[in-house]
């Protein structure tokens, strides 16, 4: 099973509905998956693009300790 997504074609992020990126932030957030991967970014917050008219994430660099 493949999913398709829809990829802003100014930003070149991956399109989100408003509840899909609060979603992703919910899940990033409230898991130990930010801890387990030492260096990745993880979603910050979700903001509304207007040349697409969808929401794109942020995203935070975890540094090292």
């Amino acid at each position: 099973m493949s999913e398709v997504y829809t990829y802003c074609n100014a930003t070149g992020k991956r399109c989100y509905t408003e509840r899909e990126a609060g979603e992703q932030i919910h899940y990033f957030k409230n898991t130990h998956f930010k801890w387990n991967h030492r260096g990745k970014t993880i979603p910050c917050r979700k903001y509304y693009c207007k040349e697409c008219g969808y929401y794109h994430l942020t995203h935070l660099k975890r540094t090292k300790k």
